[in-house]
Parts: structure tokens; sequence; C-alpha cells
């Protein structure tokens, strides 16, 4: 053998091995990489998980703000039934608070309907029984509650039927159990 043919077989050798390492420290980069990956990977799955649990929680809020804005003017007009309470009227919700977007986020579509339904329903017995012309709310009714044909007995039995309506609307809201 020559000095040439061992120069020859030391550089192939040397490349060789110049290769292995080569091959050696890219694949440590690779595991490391995929070792960033997937702790990535395992994060962002975190962050889904997460959000999704915030966006039930928020789900869950909203129909729980709903349920007790329409259990105030359930209250309110059950009251009217008894007594006359025109402050409670006056203060109870007009709407149920949330935007479209929200209410179809937390509410399924018949659900959404009945909440409509109350709403309007009870804005009608406010239009019908308590606003006066110039949109103020009536504090004073004719009558008594024993005489029927009484502006107060009228009142009581409106009162009587709409929170017979609005339990109806009530069960409708609340088709859905929360799971």
């Amino acid at each position: 053998m020559s000095i040439y043919e061992i120069i020859l077989l030391f550089l192939m050798s040397l490349n060789v091995f110049i290769i292995i390492l080569f091959l050696i420290k890219w694949n440590k980069r690779t595991s490391q990489q995929n070792a960033l990956l997937e702790n990535l990977l395992s994060s962002l799955k975190n962050v889904t998980v997460e959000t999704e649990s915030n966006s039930e929680k928020l789900n869950d809020e909203w129909r729980s703000y709903v349920f007790i804005q329409a259990l105030t003017v359930r209250d309110a007009v059950y009251k009217q039934t008894i007594a006359l309470h025109p402050q409670l009227i006056e203060n109870a919700p007009a709407s149920h608070g949330l935007s479209t977007p929200e209410l179809s986020k937390a509410f399924r579509p018949e659900e959404i309907q009945a909440i409509y339904d109350f709403w309007n329903q009870f804005i009608d017995y406010k239009n019908n029984y308590w606003l006066t012309s110039e949109n103020k709310i009536r504090t004073v009714f004719r009558g008594t509650i024993h005489d029927s044909n009484s502006e107060i007995a009228h009142l009581a039995y409106a009162s009587k039927k709409l929170v017979h309506q609005l339990d109806e609307r009530l069960k409708q809201m609340r088709a859905t159990n929360f799971t």
C-alpha cells in the first residue's frame, strides 16, 4: 500500500467519522425539536381545554343571569295578584340583558324563542295595564280586588294569567340540562 492510498483511506475514514458526528448531532437536535413540539402541542391542548371550560362557565353564567332576570319579572307579576306593587313592575327588568350572539351560545333555538316570548308577554302586560299615556307607571287603580268589574280586579286576574304563562316559558327556557 502506498502512502497515497493510506492518506486516501485516512481521509475517507475522517469523512465517514465527520458524517457520523453530524448525523448524531442532527438526531439530537431533531429529538430536542420533537420534545419542544410535544411540549408546545401539550400546552396548546391545555389552553384549548381551559378555553372550552371557561366558555362553558361563561355560558352557565349567562344562563343563570337570564333566569335571575326572568324570575325577578315573574316575582314582580306574582305580587300583583296579592296587592298593588307598582315599584316592582317599574323596577322589573325590561329584557333578558344579553346580546343575540350571547343568547345563541348559551341557549338552544327553542329556548331562545321562549326567552323572547317571556319578555314580549311581560312587555305587553306592562303596556296594557301599567303604563299611562305619558309612559309612567300607574300607581292608582279603581275599585277593590273583590269587585270583579274593577280595574284592580282585572289587573289581578291578568297578573294570575300571566304568571301561569311566564311559568310555562320558564320551563321551556330550562329545556337544556346543564351537563
